[in-house]
């Protein structure tokens, strides 16, 4: 398991104290992570308030940390797990090692909220909104969001061709997009990495 950084609890004291640059980076660093629940375990429920705020969409230009934190919340809400260090001695060397170790046990890291998975098909349907009202070059027969806006969202980069040509909400938990483009993965990965404890997968 990967250890905490030691940038992560400075910038936690920092966001405790309201700074929203050590709150953006916070969520940088923790939605980089492939074990998100290290770094929740540092966190008290209080911390539950700035993160949330963090996961408001900007209404002019929605951010990738703000769909991260969305992912850090819903994760948080979902599920707990139990986070320790282990120490012990090499056999082989004599030297002393230190593991990060971690159980999933009963509960959440905040309260729990029913309606999560709901929520967050909200959060995904949301940002294809705001993509429409920005950037759709809008046919009678279909949407056509440039891929390369929505992935520069997601994940930062805007190397990727295509178009998102429409989006439908057959269930309050479903959304389904479609999409034309040379492949997709790229669509399927950034989804995953802005969402990633929804479930996402290509028909």
């Amino acid at each position: 398991m990967e250890r905490i950084s030691n940038n992560f609890l400075p910038l936690l004291a920092k966001a405790r104290e309201g700074n929203q640059e050590a709150q953006q980076a916070l969520v940088g660093l923790m939605a980089k992570t492939r074990e998100p629940e290290l770094y929740l375990s540092q966190m008290l429920p209080g911390d539950e308030e700035w993160l949330a705020k963090v996961a408001q969409p900007d209404p002019i230009c929605p951010t990738k940390e703000n769909f991260a934190a969305m992912g850090l919340l819903i994760f948080a809400k979902t599920t707990r797990y139990r986070v320790w260090q282990e120490d012990f001695t090499d056999e082989d060397t004599g030297k002393p090692v230190s593991l990060m170790r971690c159980e999933l046990v009963d509960g959440t890291f905040f309260k729990e909220d029913a309606r999560q998975t709901q929520k967050l098909v909200d959060a995904v349907a949301q940002l294809v909104d705001e993509l429409i009202r920005r950037y759709d070059g809008h046919s009678d027969v279909a949407l056509y969001i440039p891929l390369g806006v929505a992935m520069q969202v997601m994940v930062g980069s805007h190397e990727y061709h295509g178009n998102i040509l429409s989006m439908e909400r057959p269930e309050p938990d479903r959304l389904l997009l479609r999409a034309e483009a040379n492949s997709p993965l790229p669509l399927l990965y950034a989804l995953r990495q802005s969402f990633p404890h929804v479930e996402t997968v290509v028909l």
